[in-house]
């Protein structure tokens, strides 16, 4: 369970950065 917490929080962070990004 923690390491699926853990793939959805670095992949919330990788859009994010995206987002910083794009704007």
């Amino acid at each position: 369970m923690s390491s699926y917490i853990r793939m959805s929080m670095s992949t919330r962070v990788q859009c994010v950065k995206v987002q910083r990004e794009e704007s």
